[in-house]
Formats: structure tokens, C-alpha cells, sequence
């Protein structure tokens, strides 16, 4: 190279800034959109996981209170056994 100089453009277009500006708001709604999806399902699975867990409670109170029964009946046929 000889002693010539090179001369740069340096300044950025207009619509080159707006572009970029333009893609970073876009890329910005697309992460809060999707935070928002991904509160929005784990509130759903928090609420599926509580309706499960009252469902295994209830279940739980009737099988316990089958087994009280069961044990009547078992103390009550040990009684009837025993008197015979």
C-alpha cells in the first residue's frame, strides 16, 4: 500500500438504528410473552397438583375410615368366634 489513505464511513443509517431498535423491543415482547406462558402453565399445574392432592386427602380419610370398620367387623367376628 502506498501512503493513501483510506477514508471510512462511520455513520449508521437511520433505518439501520430503527431496525435494530425495532428488533430488540420485538425480541423483548417475545421473552415477557413467554415468561407470561410460562407462569400462566405453572399456575395451571399448581392448581392441578392441589385439586390432586385434596383428591389423595379425601381418598386417604375413606380408606381410614374403611379400616375402622374392617377392624370392628374383625373384632366383632373374633367375638362371635369365641362365644361358640
Amino acid at each position: 500500500m502506498t501512503g493513501a489513505a483510506i477514508k471510512l464511513d462511520r455513520s449508521v443509517p437511520l433505518w439501520g438504528i430503527v431496525t435494530a431498535l425495532a428488533t430488540l423491543v420485538a425480541t423483548g415482547a417475545g421473552v415477557v410473552w413467554n415468561l407470561a406462558g410460562i407462569a400462566h402453565d405453572v399456575t395451571d399445574m399448581k392448581a392441578a397438583m392441589l385439586s390432586l392432592q385434596a383428591h389423595e386427602e379425601n381418598r386417604d380419610a375413606r380408606v381410614t375410615a374403611l379400616e375402622a370398620r374392617v377392624v370392628k367387623l374383625e373384632a366383632s367376628a373374633a367375638y362371635w368366634e369365641s362365644r361358640r
